[in-house]
C-alpha cells in the first residue's frame, strides 16, 4: 500500500502502522530529484509548483520517514530497479 507523504508524519497513522506490525518502506532521494518526479506526474500533487516549499516540507517530515523499517535510496533509479531492491530487502 502506498501512503501519501504526510501519512508518516501523523501520530495516529504512525501508531496504526506500528500496531499492524507490517514493514514500512521509505523511498528516499535527493529533494531536487523527488520534486522533478512530481513535476513529471500527470496528476496534481501538493506543492508541485514550489521547490522551496517542497524542500521545507520534506525536511520537516524526513525525521518521521526515517523511522520506516526500510529506507531505499532511489537516486537516479527507475521504478523497476527500486521495486526489485524493495522486494529483495523484504525477502520477497
Amino acid at each position: 500500500m502506498a501512503l501519501g507523504g504526510g501519512a508518516f508524519a501523523q501520530p495516529e497513522n504512525i501508531g496504526l502502522l506500528k500496531k499492524a506490525a507490517v514493514p514500512t518502506v521509505f523511498l528516499d532521494g535527493p529533494v531536487d530529484e523527488l520534486f522533478q518526479r512530481c513535476q513529471e506526474q500527470g496528476r496534481p500533487r501538493p506543492l508541485r509548483n514550489d521547490l522551496e516549499l517542497f524542500r521545507t516540507l520534506y525536511e520537516a517530515r524526513r525525521q518521521h520517514y526515517m523511522t520506516a523499517s526500510l529506507r531505499v535510496d532511489t537516486s537516479g533509479k527507475d521504478v523497476d530497479t527500486v521495486a526489485s531492491e524493495v522486494a529483495e530487502a523484504l525477502g520477497l
